[in-house]
């Protein structure tokens, strides 16, 4: 479990509290899940609201594509990294 909230922390304005929730009430475990969640049910969560909510998805889709440049880049990976999208 430490492992998952680790993964969401890495995300901008998710905290430890947000984490937990993301985690046990939306089985949410890392930034594809997220961006999957979407704005509409992210914003529905305590405490994250409608601003917080694009703020969050606005930070995970940045986290996704850098991500993605580093499995490209031929140098390392974000898993290398302990980053996994999950």
């Amino acid at each position: 479990m430490n492992e998952v909230l680790n993964r969401l922390k890495r995300v901008r304005y998710i905290g430890n509290q947000t984490a937990k929730i993301l985690y046990k009430r939306e089985g949410i475990e890392g930034v594809e899940g997220l961006l999957e969640l979407g704005h509409e049910r992210l914003k529905d969560i305590p405490g994250i609201g409608d601003h917080k909510a694009k703020l969050i998805l606005e930070s995970a889709r940045e986290l996704k594509d850098k991500l993605e440049k580093c499995d490209n880049c031929g140098f390392y990976s974000g898993k290398d990294l302990g980053m996994s999208l999950l």
